[in-house]
């Protein structure tokens, strides 16, 4: 009884004990005991640890007139509660489960750790053994999986409710059967012969018998004969057999891992859905099971022959793919997602008759990729895998007047950087109108954005610093077409964006002369010391056109204000050739520079 007071002491408020007249106290113990059964069925056998299963607090009181029923913290640093009916003489509410009804205080337990390891179908209202909800899917999963935990745990098949006191002559004690979920008994005004059980798979005792059926040791073969039509569906059950012996680790393993779409099993189909997905075969007694409870699973093949073009006349992307061929096929659903890492599928418009074999999504922006893929679902609402999934560059092309290229120099570059941490993209600078611009791809040069301005000039190079931070130099002629200055710029982007250029030095009072040749068109590297290396040339005054001088110089990448050290290398004289010199760095952080003489 140590551990009954130190862990279960009735409470009326977080640290407070109820007062001593508050008998009997022994429930606290039974409570404490049936909780701890699930707790180190679970640890003990390394399913999950103590710290993701994490505490629940169960809430009850002798006299409570309370409805039992489990709450999950949304904030999981908070444990769980149960609040469990005290109300064991039935006066009140004959029908609320008590502190001494042990299978279904761990069906609440269930609950628990449904909400801890995998999370609980969402919008689950009111609910009865015997019947099917379509309309709240989640009920039939979200219920019979914690009923099922119970009987695995106790080894128990019967669910037993115990209306009133233990003893009581006129104890109207409920029960559920889940080996055979056909045999139950509930409180009036609900019948309980075979025939009002709907079963399929939206109720919670046909899952919670299917669940156990592929656990339990028990074998029906064949398995008894129940009313075997239900909605013009034959169920032959004397044809039918439970025969698979299979355990706990697959249920667990399906329910606790197997994702569908982003979530958890919410339904029986996902669950299957995620056996297919494990491989545990045994297809045959699978489907033997869940047919004989009503749950059709036949699921339809994944769509083939997926399209998808975009068409800028609509505009929208419109998918086409081939029909399934199965006769009960139902409905088909569009599925996109965006074309990075993070972005999972989602479902987008609604769903769609099996004679329409094509969609148009009009809900797309110019310059983004979206992937889409199509399921398929059967009248008894399984659904398909996804098909292969296709994609759909929205490319955006600019329209650029005299661009200037490589043809006189290799300034313009490309380069590969790591954006906001999301992924690579490609870099591109060009110039374009006296003005050098900056485009960026983040699809492997398919589609680009649109550009960007970083200053006025030309001849733009690129570089990339060990942060990850594109650093551009380009050249620039101020000054009239005749005589001015050849000027050097250094821009970085950081922050989201190019810093104001910077001049890093001006040869002035020149002749222009050949404009490719007179404005600098740097060539640039950067050492593992993220010093920039850069050459260039330019020319040397007004009386000798033809006279340029080579240069070479360097700055520190990450320096706030830019120091650039430079120094004349050369002097050539320039005719008819392309003589603009490259720089390279080797293994050994080595500079290069090459030129032509």
């Amino acid at each position: 009884m140590i551990l009954a007071r130190q862990y279960c002491a009735e409470h009326w408020a977080d640290g407070y004990l109820w007062p001593i007249n508050h008998q009997p106290r022994s429930g606290a113990a039974n409570i404490y005991d049936q909780l701890l059964k699930g707790y180190d069925y679970l640890v003990n056998n390394a399913y999950t640890s103590p710290d993701t299963i994490y505490k629940v607090v169960a809430r009850w009181q002798p006299g409570c007139t309370l409805k039992t029923y489990f709450k999950g913290d949304t904030i999981l640093t908070n444990p769980d509660s149960i609040f469990i009916s005290g109300d064991t003489t039935g006066q009140t509410n004959s029908y609320y489960t008590d502190e001494w009804d042990d299978l279904f205080l761990l069906h609440e337990y269930g609950h628990h750790v449904m909400h801890r390891c995998a999370a609980i179908p969402p919008a689950m209202g009111s609910h009865y053994w015997f019947k099917s909800y379509p309309a709240d899917t989640g009920i039939g999963y979200g219920e019979g999986w914690p009923t099922m935990f119970a009987g695995v745990v106790t080894g128990n098949n019967y669910i037993i409710d115990t209306r009133g006191m233990i003893g009581d002559p006129n104890d109207t004690t409920a029960y559920f059967n889940i080996e055979n979920p056909w045999d139950f008994r509930v409180i009036p005004p609900f019948p309980s012969p075979a025939d009002s059980f709907e079963g399929g798979p939206y109720c919670e005792g046909a899952v919670c018998g299917a669940l156990w059926d592929i656990y339990d040791a028990t074998d029906e073969i064949p398995y008894p004969s129940y009313p075997d039509s239900l909605n013009g569906v034959w169920f032959p059950d004397t044809a039918l057999a439970d025969s698979l012996t299979m355990d706990f680790d697959e249920i667990w393993n399906i329910s606790d891992n197997y994702e569908w779409l982003g979530h958890h099993c919410w339904t029986i189909h996902d669950f299957l859905k995620g056996w297919g997905k494990y491989h545990y075969d045994h297809q045959f007694g699978l489907n033997q099971i869940v047919l004989h409870h009503r749950i059709l699973w036949d699921v339809p093949a994944a769509p083939v022959g997926l399209q998808a073009n975009y068409d800028p006349g609509i505009p929208g992307v419109v998918l086409t793919w081939l029909k399934n061929i199965e006769p009960d096929l139902y409905k088909y659903f569009i599925y996109r997602k965006f074309d990075y890492p993070e972005s999972s599928f989602v479902k987008i418009g609604a769903p769609f008759p099996t004679l329409d074999t094509n969609f148009t999504d009009t809900n797309v922006e110019i310059g983004k990729s979206y992937w889409y893929a199509v399921t398929a679902m059967d009248s008894a609402s399984n659904e398909s895998e996804l098909s292969d999934s296709v994609l759909v560059r929205l490319a955006l092309y600019e329209e650029v007047d005299n661009p200037i290229g490589t043809g006189y120099n290799n300034a313009t570059r490309i380069i590969r950087y790591l954006y906001r941490g999301r992924g690579y993209e490609l870099l591109l600078a060009f110039s374009s109108e006296g003005n050098v611009k900056c485009v960026s791809s983040s699809d492997e040069g398919v589609t680009w954005s649109q550009s960007q301005v970083i200053g006025q000039g030309q001849f733009p190079t690129l570089v990339l610093d060990s942060g990850d931070n594109p650093c551009c130099l380009f050249g620039r002629w101020v000054g009239p077409s005749g005589f001015g200055s050849a000027q050097l710029y250094y821009t970085k982007f950081i922050n989201n964006h190019w810093t104001t250029p910077t001049l890093l030095m001006s040869v002035d009072s020149v002749y222009i002369g050949i404009p490719e040749y007179a404005i600098p068109a740097p060539s640039a590297s950067i050492d593992s010391q993220d010093t920039i290396h850069v050459t260039w040339m330019s020319p040397m005054g007004q009386e000798y056109i033809h006279r340029f001088a080579v240069w070479y110089g360097n700055l520190y990448a990450f320096d706030t204000v830019p120091v650039f050290n430079y120094v004349q290398l050369d002097t050539i004289w320039v005719y008819e050739s392309s003589p603009c010199p490259a720089l390279a760095i080797d293994g050994l952080q080595t500079t290069h520079v090459v030129y032509e003489t």
